[in-house]
């Protein structure tokens, strides 16, 4: 119930519009004010850190990400397109906890996909969740298994 509470803040912060074409389908971001408190509310961890590195990928599976694919095609694109992957040196952690000091951050490679554009060596503030609120659909799910895993968008 939770994550389909939070799913809809975001998707309600995130409007959907006609932008960028991604495998024939048409997807974009734009997103509405979301104070610092409703992002905090909708995280699973709050922490500062410095990005150390990014690479692109479309399989996470080394990640600890679990992913449930769909097998209608039209929507299986969704789980397929290469998202941007971070690794951030965790400097303080606000809510939430990790075993770990360096957390994986994974989010949309585009920032009209609502992806968040991180600079290596510079520092952030940084809202991740353990579930890929854009793949909300009961058929598409992923989700971080991994402690040091965590989704983030610009929407967050």
């Amino acid at each position: 119930m939770v994550y389909e509470q939070n799913a809809n803040l975001i998707w309600k912060n995130c409007a959907r519009f006609s932008a960028v074409i991604i495998a024939g389908v048409s997807i974009a971001c734009k997103c509405e004010d979301i104070t610092v408190k409703d992002a905090v509310t909708l995280s699973d961890i709050v922490f500062k850190g410095i990005v150390i590195s990014k690479t692109v990928t479309a399989d996470f599976s080394i990640y600890g990400v679990t992913q449930q694919r769909n097998a209608n095609p039209e929507k299986r694109y969704r789980t397929q397109y290469p998202q941007a992957v971070y690794k951030v040196k965790l400097e303080k952690i606000y809510k939430g906890k990790s075993s770990v000091d360096t957390i994986t951050i994974i989010t949309p490679a585009g920032g009209t996909s609502c992806g968040v554009s991180f600079q290596s060596g510079q520092q952030y503030m940084v809202y991740g969740v353990k579930k890929d609120l854009l793949f909300s659909e009961k058929s598409l799910k992923r989700s971080a298994t991994n402690n040091g895993t965590f989704f983030t968008y610009s929407c967050l």
